[in-house]
């Protein structure tokens, strides 16, 4: 048989044709094609079937050899054997497709579904795939010098003195490491159920580029990710989930912090499958991986040898919480796919505590092909044309709400697939632009330009959304936020939207000019679908945090505002909708309008201290007459955080207690209001 080898930087590689199809890999020790992640879907883009391959019989000495020296001081140390291995590692190799060996079938299913990219229909189609996180998946711990070589700590001869590049996976809290680590993960079911989870294993045990990190210089070790059980908190096949929280960023020569830091934390419902699985290979030379797996890994968290960490479904009604402890803490804003966040941020000793509870977001996915010559000029990338074989989009969804409602006529409106997330990370520096402030009110002027704290978290369940915190208008003093999702799940079904808008109370009321008294919140959600819309709003205000919970509209493209005014008084909840205008050849977008108040006040509820009916309707600023009957009833969603105890609500675990309260007057007519109460711990 004779081997063709074609560089693996080639970049216009002939099409397969039908006379001599190709089958084509790459061996574990590729250089990646380009220094991004996104180099799996130039796989795509150059051949139509591929899998990958091990050649030769390195051993894992051998691996960690070749990755962590330079290339012609290894080669020279190595067998001719091992040295002609090694080359042919470097190429991508190509017979026949009818000499090549049937990949093996997997030993065992992925029960979560494979949600693997779809195979390019041919020549002349070009892809579009969101499928949020998945990058998180696919990095490996490494430590890098300046030139991009990778190093096993700050010891070794070609980091010391170095800008270093850092992509730190963080392991578990432990007797050795007690800073950079992860401090725990729970789960809280619907039912008030707590639990805290056991440290069980990495996986896998070992990156090979793990490196050891440096206190003193706040490096994080580079670990594997970790999975912890949760017995009393089953997900669909067992009750395993893997955390992911990656810290990157640089340091320079000065050793005295990492610049630019990013933090990103993941969690994932987990069923360990075996198979022809084998680790992430990190380029010895510059960023990026290799998958040298032999068989579809795309819904694998992580890979071992011979082994899959595949995702599952998370429970539902379960609440998930992760608390990291860190040397650099986040700063700026964060967003994510979660919903409801509880966040706990504190700061002692150079230590930052950062807790996050949260329920996981249902997410939609948009993967698809379509003909070329289908598509507008402006969604065609990488010089695709009807003779060339192309590639995907692969956009991230912060960031990809224009690819969706560009995509929307060719996706056909619908979700390819709908999942759990549990995740959240920093914003980039590049993606914040702090506004200079409301006008008329100068001490706001830098109220958003600190970015040595934590000021927000925005989140949101749709499939692309703002690269951004939500964008501030001096003008109307108020922030909007952009997202865009398939209107339907796969099954047709309409997709519900969520978005949380949290943000600093003491920053809110720096921008708003509001000093110490009552906030008045408007969130105004514009449709794009032409139908007039209702949602539920949550607001709360515990003095630190000041958190607006959006969920029950639709999609396509909703844009998102929150207002702040300064309140004169206790506002009741009410809730509007402005009915579209149409004509023939505009249809407005029709709003739907939520106004809460959010008083210093409110009845305190606990679970062992109750408030009257009457302090619940004055709160909601209706009035009570002598003789005036006042009853409370518990909404649905909150039939497990407070009840009805007579002629009083009291709690029955912390949370969003959400009820209406009706008062009718002697021989009067009844009025009814709803009111959000938050039940203490």
């Amino acid at each position: 048989m004779e081997l063709t080898a074609i560089a693996s930087v080639m970049t216009s590689p002939s099409p397969p044709t039908a006379s001599d199809p190709c089958h084509c890999w790459r061996h574990a020790l590729t250089t990646p094609w380009t220094t991004e992640y996104w180099h799996i879907g130039e796989i795509h883009r150059r051949f139509l079937n591929w899998t990958p391959r091990i050649v030769g019989e390195l051993k894992k000495s051998d691996i960690e050899e070749i990755l962590l020296n330079p290339p012609e001081v290894t080669l020279r140390s190595m067998s001719k054997k091992k040295v002609l291995t090694a080359i042919l590692g470097a190429l991508v190799v190509c017979v026949p497709r009818a000499e090549a060996a049937a990949p093996k079938p997997a030993a065992q299913t992925y029960d979560g579904g494979s949600f693997a990219w779809p195979t390019s229909p041919g020549i002349g189609y070009m892809g579009l795939y969101i499928d949020d996180d998945i990058s998180h998946t696919r990095l490996v711990s490494t430590l890098r010098n300046s030139t991009g070589k990778l190093c096993k700590s700050l010891d070794d001869a070609i980091c010391g003195g170095s800008t270093v590049s850092v992509y730190a996976i963080l392991p578990p809290c432990g007797s050795t490491i007690q800073i950079d680590c992860i401090e725990s993960i729970g789960s809280k079911a619907k039912s008030a159920t707590t639990e805290t989870a056991t440290f069980s294993r990495l996986f896998p045990e070992a990156g090979l580029a793990d490196f050891a990190g440096d206190a003193s210089a706040k490096i994080p070790t580079g670990s594997s990710p970790s999975i912890w059980t949760l017995p009393n908190t089953p997900h669909n096949a067992g009750n395993e989930y893997m955390a992911i929280v990656s810290v990157s960023g640089q340091s320079t020569s000065s050793r005295q912090s990492l610049t630019s830091p990013t933090i990103h934390a993941s969690l994932y419902p987990v069923k360990v499958v075996t198979g022809s699985f084998a680790r992430n290979v990190p380029s010895p030379e510059r960023g990026g991986v290799s998958h040298p797996s032999g068989e579809p890994w795309a819904n694998c968290a992580t890979v071992a040898e011979g082994s899959c960490a595949a995702r599952q479904d998370f429970p539902a009604d379960t609440a998930f919480s992760l608390s990291l402890r860190l040397s650099t803490p986040p700063t700026g804003w964060l967003h994510g796919r979660i919903f409801d966040p509880d966040i706990s941020f504190s700061t002692s000793a150079g230590v930052t505590t950062l807790r996050v509870q949260a329920n996981p977001a249902q997410v939609p996915a948009v993967a698809t092909w379509t003909k070329v010559d289908r598509l507008p000029a402006a969604l065609v990338t990488g010089g695709c044309t009807l003779t060339s074989m192309c590639g995907q989009s692969n956009p991230q969804s912060a960031g990809a709400e224009s690819a969706v409602e560009g995509w929307r006529p060719f996706y056909e409106d619908k979700a390819s697939w709908v999942r759990g997330h549990w995740m959240y990370m920093t914003l980039t520096s590049s993606m914040v632009t702090p506004p200079s402030g409301p006008p008329g009110n100068a001490s706001s002027t830098n109220c958003l330009a600190d970015t040595s704290v934590l000021h927000g978290f925005v989140t949101t369940n749709a499939t692309g959304y703002a690269a951004g915190p939500p964008n501030y208008s001096q003008s109307d003093k108020s922030f909007s936020y952009t997202v865009a999702s398939p209107h339907y799940n796969e099954r047709g079904q309409e997709i519900v939207g969520t978005y949380n808008f949290v943000m600093r109370s003491a920053t809110a009321r720096c921008l708003y000019g509001i000093g110490e008294g009552k906030l008045s919140v408007t969130v105004a959600i514009s449709q794009s679908d032409g139908k007039d819309r209702t949602a539920d709003v949550a607001v709360a205000d515990d003095g630190t945090w000041l958190k607006v919970s959006v969920s029950g509209f639709h999609y396509s493209s909703p844009v998102i505002k929150t207002t702040l005014t300064a309140g004169e008084g206790v506002v009741a909840p009410t809730t509007s909708v402005v009915p579209s205008t149409t004509s023939t050849t505009v249809v407005p977008s029709p709003t739907t309008t939520t106004t809460l108040q959010v008083p210093s006040r409110q009845p305190t509820v606990t679970t062992k201290r109750s408030a009257s009916a009457v302090a619940v309707a004055r709160y909601a600023g209706m009035k009570v007459v002598s003789g005036a009957r006042v009853a409370l009833k518990v909404r649905p969603g909150s039939v497990a955080v407070c009840r009805v105890r007579g002629a009083a609500i009291i709690g029955l675990k912390p949370g969003a207690c959400r009820l209406t309260v009706s008062v009718t007057p002697r021989g009067g007519k009844t009025s009814s209001r709803s009111v959000n109460l938050v039940v203490a711990g």
